[in-house]
């Protein structure tokens, strides 16, 4: 019998957390689960959704200390659609739907992908972890590294936690267009030495050490040009602002969101993580997926999969002049580059498939599912 299970998340915005839960609808098994979707506000997941055949539910919020509008609506919702499993994603549907459950007894999966889903300004947010904790059937963190600062922090159940790591679909890989053809797109010369981040612009994401990075650089290199690519914020003044500062504005360039994430690749020569927090990082395993060397900072997930000196180089957080010693290396000795590459491409196609953390899932379904 096929279990419908409700997938809900509170952003509809472009990060990871979206992109993951996107391919978690839509690569589950149909032939063991009815997925039904909902989101709390329209917005580029949704549309994406849309486009992939969905009818999102949006569900009507009105955020404060209690939002019984949100709780009724998700209530509704399990009734309606007759849902056997509730499959939530961020920290305030989080808190909703394991609230649900001691209303309706529909089993819960609460997801995190970051410790920026839990605002360090909520007052009430020892009280919604005892919610989560209490009636969550299963507390799923994307990094091992993210599991031990919850737990280390009093906030999750070590009991009801559970480590899935995210994953990435590597056909959209395999066969990328000539790194010249790339460039061409994007306007960038055959001779330029491209730097990538991807992500969009947020202070988490540590974009100033790596306009600090490529001042340094360039130094050296003259030919360098940082590619940033990720929706623009109101960071995105200041960004330029420092660019100015640094006198780098002609060798950076903001890309705004971008769909085409695998031409980036191919276009790159090295790609850049230099984010202060980061509960996973699906962009590094797309890079290491596209034959990319991957620089990234000590920031939480990072550790846990890139393998220092072998898979990758790894520096620490807010540190400009190592992300730019790591880069260089690479520029200096590419011989090196292809090989790290190349052992990061087997190690990340071993480790951290599309198809390997659905399966998990699925497998965490089954369990909880078989207890109900």
């Amino acid at each position: 019998m096929k279990r419908n299970i409700l997938y809900l998340i509170e952003s509809s915005e472009t990060g990871g957390a979206e992109n993951i839960f996107a391919q978690l609808v839509n690569g589950v098994d149909r032939r063991r689960y009815t997925p039904h979707v909902a989101l709390l506000y329209p917005g580029p997941l949704y549309d994406r959704l849309v486009a992939d055949g969905w009818s999102p539910v949006l569900v009507d919020t009105r955020p404060g200390a209690l939002d019984c509008r949100l709780l009724l609506g998700i209530f509704r919702l399990v009734r309606r659609l007759d849902i056997q499993l509730v499959h939530s994603h961020l920290f305030t549907t989080n808190v909703y739907a394991s609230a649900l459950r001691s209303l309706t007894g529909v089993p819960v999966i609460s997801t995190f992908h970051g410790v920026v889903d839990v605002s360090p300004d909520d007052r009430c947010s020892r009280l919604k972890w005892l919610v989560i904790n209490g009636f969550s059937s299963s507390v799923v963190f994307v990094s091992e590294g993210l599991q031990r600062e919850f737990v280390r922090a009093g906030l999750a159940s070590s009991r009801k936690s559970v480590v899935i790591y995210n994953g990435v679909d590597f056909s959209r890989f395999q066969t990328l267009p000539p790194k010249g053809e790339a460039r061409g797109r994007l306007g960038i010369g055959d001779g330029a030495y491209v730097i990538l981040c991807v992500g969009d612009l947020r202070p988490a994401k540590g974009y100033r050490d790596a306009l600090e990075a490529t001042a340094v650089i360039r130094a050296t290199v003259p030919e360098a040009l940082l590619v940033i690519a990720g929706t623009k914020t109101e960071l995105y003044p200041e960004l330029l602002a420092l660019c100015d500062e640094l006198k780098i504005r002609e060798c950076v360039r903001f890309l705004g969101y971008r769909d085409d994430v695998a031409d980036l690749f191919a276009a790159s020569d090295v790609y850049l993580s230099c984010s202060l927090s980061e509960g996973f990082s699906l962009t590094v395993v797309e890079a290491m997926a596209a034959g990319v060397p991957v620089v990234a900072t000590r920031s939480g997930g990072p550790e846990e999969i890139v393998v220092d000196g072998t898979t990758g180089l790894l520096v620490d957080v807010a540190e400009p002049a190592q992300m730019a010693g790591a880069i260089l290396s690479y520029r200096n000795d590419p011989a090196h580059g292809r090989r790290v590459a190349a052992a990061a491409q087997r190690d990340a196609g071993e480790r951290f498939t599309l198809q390997g953390m659905i399966h998990s899932y699925q497998e965490l379904y089954d369990s909880i599912l078989g207890a109900a």
